[in-house]
């Protein structure tokens, strides 16, 4: 229930040419899955290896034995791997009762809130884009929804691309507004990389560039 790209085969390989390797694993009851998750690991120098799973495992509350058989997996390939730890990040609610005592069965350690600094955060706001346009606006803050308001006055129009060219041109916007609100941007390469790996899985058309 709690999918994320981020346990998908492609951010596996998108992340791969970055210097971590993926590892996938499954858990089945004959034709069924359990539970799965992406495994990332690198070797620090001086340190060993880590793993991490980005937003995995993903399971099912209701089978937690699929669940335990999963994390008893991923226990031995961290040793196997000599990994110091491995991180584990499932996306799951914190009101989700179930999918947290099922986790919470399994020993596993807690990290305290600030552990957050280099991986998925552990706040996410998710805006399902189901709901009609009044009702999506809605949902955002008054701010916001003047700056959407204004947009086309102001001449900004949004179309389908696949160029190089636009995506130099968004990058060049990001840079320019990380250096004016102070926060850090990954290079040019990152995102032909980003869009390399997902181009032949979603059509140009389905890819809203602004």
């Amino acid at each position: 229930p709690a999918h994320d790209l981020k346990q998908g085969f492609e951010w596996g390989e998108f992340r791969h040419e970055q210097g971590w390797t993926p590892t996938r694993f499954a858990a089945f009851r004959n034709v069924d899955c359990l539970a799965a998750c992406s495994v990332l690991t690198r070797t620090v120098p001086g340190l060993g290896a880590i793993g991490y799973a980005p937003r995995g495992p993903l399971f099912h509350a209701s089978e937690p034995a699929g669940l335990e058989a999963l994390v008893r997996e991923l226990g031995r390939f961290g040793r196997r791997a000599n990994a110091v730890l491995v991180r584990l990040s499932p996306g799951i609610r914190m009101d989700d009762e179930a999918a947290n005592r099922a986790l919470g069965s399994l020993g596993l350690v807690e990290l305290a809130e600030p552990w957050t600094t280099w991986n998925t955060p552990r706040y996410v706001q998710v805006l399902h884009l189901g709901p009609d346009e009044k009702a999506l606006l809605g949902g955002v803050r008054r701010r916001v929804r003047e700056y959407i308001a204004s947009a086309p006055r102001r001449g900004l129009v949004i179309e389908a691309s696949d160029r190089d060219e636009d995506l130099v041109a968004f990058h060049s916007l990001m840079v320019n507004v990380g250096r004016i609100k102070g926060f850090p941007v990954r290079d040019l390469a990152y995102y032909r990389t980003l869009v390399a790996h997902y181009r032949a899985y979603y059509r140009p058309e389905r890819m809203l560039l602004s």
